[in-house]
């Protein structure tokens, strides 16, 4: 996953940490932002049983970066 791009998960992690058609991207931190849900999740800190989702890339949205916030808007 690479950092800044917006992805949209096609299959459910495990244990429904991500679940199929969430938005989501990763920063530059590394966590994963969830965009139509509430909260992020730190890789490194997740069992296995999260990180097993899958994605692909989501061209509808773009990660934009301003002053003390990040937003997602429509490409």
């Amino acid at each position: 996953m690479e950092e800044n791009i917006v992805y949209i998960v096609t299959k459910d992690s495990t244990d429904k940490t991500f679940e199929k058609d969430d938005i989501i991207w990763k920063c530059n931190d590394g966590t994963i932002m969830r965009a139509n849900r509430a909260g992020w999740i730190d890789p490194g800190e997740s069992p296995s049983e999260s990180l097993d989702f899958q994605y692909r890339k989501d061209k509808r949205y773009k990660v934009i970066y301003g002053s003390n916030y990040t937003k997602l808007c429509c490409s």
